[in-house]
């Protein structure tokens, strides 16, 4: 599938969100099941999966991340697909202090997230947008300032599960 057409997809998928909780399940067990080699790349950009605690329910979430290497972190774009609300794994991350772990195919790490001022802000979009060109039609489709956030490793990134 197309980047374009996958951009689109994704943008009517958020609004269905059954279908959305559907697909983000199966991803996630797919790429847990298989260490990241199946489920670990979308359109040609690697995946991690970020595990985090809902802020209210206090309950465990994985959410699977198109991610960019940038230096020692990686980082993640805080998209919704568009929506003019930040995406709760965000929300959650930041009510803990910023503290997650994420799967990134067989490594398991603890992260420090933090959102990226300009200008390397800027500099960590456009390459998101080369990596995945739907990112700009979600920036145009919403009024507030897409974060992009850095996943600075806590712990030895030889670390395996």
């Amino acid at each position: 599938m197309s980047s374009r057409l996958a951009g689109w997809f994704s943008m009517r998928v958020v609004r269905a969100t059954w279908l959305l909780r559907l697909m983000t399940r199966l991803h996630v067990l797919l790429y847990q099941a298989t260490g990241g080699r199946l489920g670990g790349r979308m359109a040609g950009a690697p995946v991690l999966l970020l595990h985090h605690v809902g802020r209210r329910s206090g309950r465990a979430f994985v959410a699977p991340l198109l991610c960019l290497e940038d230096g020692g972190d990686l980082v993640v774009v805080a998209s919704y697909g568009g929506s003019p609300v930040d995406p709760a794994w965000w929300t959650n991350l930041q009510a803990a202090g910023g503290r997650g772990r994420i799967q990134f195919g067989r490594k398991i790490l603890d992260v420090q997230a933090e959102a990226m001022a300009s200008p390397r802000r800027e500099a960590l979009w456009e390459r998101f947008v080369r990596a995945w060109p739907p990112y700009e039609d979600y920036r145009r489709a919403t009024s507030r300032e897409i974060p992009v956030i850095a996943l600075k490793p806590l712990e030895d990134p030889a670390r395996k599960p």
